[in-house]
Protein backbone atom coordinates (compact mmCIF):
# COMPACT_ATOMS: atom_id res chain seq x y z
CA UNK A 1 0.00 0.00 0.00
CA UNK A 2 2.83 2.40 0.85
CA UNK A 3 4.55 1.78 -2.48
CA UNK A 4 1.38 2.51 -4.44
CA UNK A 5 0.76 5.69 -2.44
CA UNK A 6 4.24 7.08 -2.99
CA UNK A 7 4.19 6.13 -6.67
CA UNK A 8 0.90 7.99 -7.14
CA UNK A 9 2.07 10.97 -5.06
CA UNK A 10 5.33 11.29 -6.99
CA UNK A 11 3.51 11.02 -10.33
CA UNK A 12 0.99 13.67 -9.33
CA UNK A 13 3.71 15.98 -8.02
CA UNK A 14 5.93 15.72 -11.09
CA UNK A 15 3.03 16.17 -13.52
CA UNK A 16 1.69 19.29 -11.76
CA UNK A 17 4.95 20.77 -10.50
CA UNK A 18 3.92 24.36 -11.25
CA UNK A 19 1.02 24.18 -8.79
CA UNK A 20 2.85 22.35 -5.99
CA UNK A 21 4.13 24.35 -3.04
CA UNK A 22 7.66 23.73 -1.70
CA UNK A 23 6.38 22.30 1.59
CA UNK A 24 4.28 19.77 -0.36
CA UNK A 25 7.33 18.72 -2.38
CA UNK A 26 9.31 18.25 0.81
CA UNK A 27 6.48 16.21 2.36
CA UNK A 28 6.34 13.81 -0.61
CA UNK A 29 10.13 13.48 -0.66
CA UNK A 30 10.14 12.83 3.09
CA UNK A 31 7.55 10.06 2.73
CA UNK A 32 9.55 8.57 -0.13
CA UNK A 33 12.72 8.50 1.97
CA UNK A 34 10.81 7.02 4.93
CA UNK A 35 9.47 4.19 2.78
CA UNK A 36 13.05 3.53 1.71
CA UNK A 37 14.09 3.40 5.36
CA UNK A 38 11.50 0.73 6.18
CA UNK A 39 12.73 -1.58 3.41
CA UNK A 40 15.43 -3.96 4.67
CA UNK A 41 17.05 -4.67 1.29
CA UNK A 42 16.83 -1.77 -1.15
CA UNK A 43 18.54 -3.46 -4.10
CA UNK A 44 15.49 -5.31 -5.49
CA UNK A 45 13.41 -2.15 -5.15
CA UNK A 46 15.96 -0.03 -6.99
CA UNK A 47 16.34 -2.32 -10.01
CA UNK A 48 14.92 -1.16 -13.34
CA UNK A 49 11.41 -2.34 -12.57
CA UNK A 50 11.61 -1.90 -8.80
CA UNK A 51 8.90 -0.13 -6.85
CA UNK A 52 11.22 2.63 -5.64
CA UNK A 53 13.12 3.11 -8.90
CA UNK A 54 10.12 4.41 -10.85
CA UNK A 55 9.39 7.36 -8.56
CA UNK A 56 13.10 8.22 -8.39
CA UNK A 57 13.33 8.27 -12.18
CA UNK A 58 10.23 10.49 -12.38
CA UNK A 59 11.86 12.81 -9.89
CA UNK A 60 15.17 13.22 -11.71
CA UNK A 61 13.35 13.65 -15.05
CA UNK A 62 11.24 16.53 -13.71
CA UNK A 63 13.14 19.67 -14.70
CA UNK A 64 10.73 21.88 -12.77
CA UNK A 65 11.74 20.24 -9.51
CA UNK A 66 15.41 19.72 -10.24
CA UNK A 67 15.80 23.39 -11.19
CA UNK A 68 13.59 24.77 -8.42
CA UNK A 69 15.18 27.66 -6.58
CA UNK A 70 13.50 27.14 -3.23
CA UNK A 71 15.88 25.96 -0.51
CA UNK A 72 13.39 23.48 0.98
CA UNK A 73 13.01 21.70 -2.37
CA UNK A 74 16.76 21.62 -2.96
CA UNK A 75 17.52 20.19 0.50
CA UNK A 76 14.81 17.56 0.05
CA UNK A 77 16.19 16.60 -3.35
CA UNK A 78 19.73 16.38 -2.00
CA UNK A 79 18.67 14.08 0.84
CA UNK A 80 16.72 11.94 -1.63
CA UNK A 81 19.65 11.72 -4.04
CA UNK A 82 21.92 10.64 -1.21
CA UNK A 83 19.51 7.92 -0.10
CA UNK A 84 18.60 6.55 -3.54
CA UNK A 85 21.67 7.48 -5.58
CA UNK A 86 22.37 3.80 -6.14
CA UNK A 87 19.78 3.93 -8.92
CA UNK A 88 22.33 5.94 -10.91
CA UNK A 89 24.83 3.08 -10.64
CA UNK A 90 22.19 0.62 -11.78
CA UNK A 91 21.16 2.90 -14.67
CA UNK A 92 24.41 4.33 -16.10
CA UNK A 93 22.58 6.16 -18.90
CA UNK A 94 21.29 8.62 -16.27
CA UNK A 95 24.70 9.49 -14.86
CA UNK A 96 25.68 12.15 -17.45
CA UNK A 97 22.46 14.02 -16.77
CA UNK A 98 21.99 13.44 -13.05
CA UNK A 99 25.35 12.31 -11.70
Amino acid sequence: LGFMFIQASMAQMTQNVASVRPMEVEAVLHLYREIGETVKDLNPHLQADGKLAGPFLQLVACDGLVQAEHWLVQVGLLETYLRFGKVLALRPELFPTCG
